[in-house]
């Protein structure tokens, strides 16, 4: 997560369920890295944010 792009970066993660693992490690870094992110959990074929 860590880059020299000079601009504004906005990370979308997007997860079938808050039980896949990468869920803990997504939110880990995204507090490690202080970034602008949100997690998509996938529910049906319908996405709702989680922040």
């Amino acid at each position: 997560m860590d880059q020299e792009y000079p601009g504004r970066r906005n990370y979308i993660f997007v997860l079938d369920s808050e039980d896949d693992p990468a869920y803990g490690v997504i939110k880990d870094l995204i507090k490690e890295f202080s970034v602008n992110a949100s997690v998509l959990i996938n529910r049906v074929g319908v996405a709702r944010v989680k922040h």
